[in-house]
């Protein structure tokens, strides 16, 4: 780690500085995120039972306490994560037939069982 000398520029003192360096685990994701991994989530699901706080889990964990907040709120409602979240072939070509039969969206969405938002972007993508 490199030193580096800097003077107070009222008093004159000489202090000592270092550059920051991260102890961060593993490599971050195109935003910043990291996924969560199997031993990780057994910690979340004892949070979900009850036996830990969230903070606590953060602390064993060494994530952000809303970063586990977050995960804990998806996982009880269900939330897919998104790589699960990624459109089948099947769920495309469902689109595209409602699309060509002008089906209100929403009705797909509950035929998909996905949210009226997913399949509209999905829908504005497919159509260019």
């Amino acid at each position: 780690m490199k030193r580096k000398s800097v003077y107070c520029p009222k008093c004159g003192e000489r202090w000592e500085t270092r550059v920051y360096e991260s102890t961060g685990k593993g490599t971050r994701g195109r935003q910043g995120w990291k996924d969560f991994k199997p031993d990780e989530i057994v910690v979340l699901k004892r949070c979900l039972s009850g036996e830990l706080a969230p903070h606590q889990a953060a602390l064993l964990l060494g994530r952000n306490a809303n970063s586990i907040r977050i995960k804990l709120h998806r996982m009880r409602n269900g939330t897919p994560a998104p790589s699960e979240n990624t459109w089948k072939d099947s769920e495309v070509a469902v689109l595209q037939k409602a699309i060509r039969e002008e089906t209100h969206l929403r009705e797909v969405a509950a035929q998909l069982n996905r949210t009226y938002d997913s399949v509209r972007q999905k829908a504005r993508r497919m159509k260019g």
